[in-house]
């Protein structure tokens, strides 16, 4: 279960942290408020499916 909700925020931080200058929001003013709105996010609407349906 928490390695389930430990996913996004992995993913979006490996993804954010390659060594390319490409990164969609990498120089933006708002990249790391919306990396970070986006790893809540899905890890919060995780742990709510996994809550409803009886898992957590």
């Amino acid at each position: 279960m928490v390695s389930a909700l430990a996913l996004p925020g992995t993913l979006i931080t490996g993804v954010f942290g390659t060594n390319f200058d490409n990164v969609p929001g990498l120089h933006s003013n708002w990249g790391f408020a919306l990396m970070m709105t986006g790893i809540f996010g899905a890890a919060g609407s995780m742990a709510w499916f996994f809550h409803r349906r009886g898992w957590f």
